[in-house]
């Protein structure tokens, strides 16, 4: 038991750091890729960082997640994170947070989906691929 929580924990990591990152880059050039920065790059890793960090943590911390909750936690915990990192880009205070967070808990819907259809498919392909190989 304790031994899956800490492997999902540690599985999380690279997966809630894109995210995380990807969206704060996005969010910090307001979708102009072309104004990136090196400066842009190291604040969205802290972001980043601290979002994949605090995941983990919840991940060890929370009895179960579903995918719904894993969504909803990842933009949550990306906004907190953002907020704490560097100031705002665009809008109030706490605008570009919240839009960095809804670009995270995106992607991870995104992930979510094609991780999904990549395994339902895997295992069409495994049944189909065993019932070849059948005796008649």
């Amino acid at each position: 038991m304790i031994s899956q929580k800490v492997t999902r924990a540690v599985n999380s990591l690279p997966e809630k750091f894109g995210e995380a990152w990807l969206s704060c880059v996005v969010a910090m050039t307001q979708g102009d890729l072309d104004s990136l920065t090196w400066k842009h790059v190291v604040v969205a890793y802290n972001t980043g960082i601290k979002t994949a960090i605090t995941y983990a943590i919840c991940c060890l911390l929370l009895r179960r997640i579903s995918a719904f909750g894993a969504i909803a936690l990842t933009g949550v915990l990306t906004s907190f994170a953002d907020l704490v990192t560097h100031p705002t880009h665009f809008g109030s205070a706490w605008s570009e947070a919240v839009a960095t967070g809804f670009g995270a808990s995106f992607l991870a819907l995104i992930f979510h989906l094609v991780v999904v259809k990549i395994s339902q498919k895997g295992y069409q392909y495994d049944s189909v691929k065993r019932s070849r190989n059948k005796p008649h």
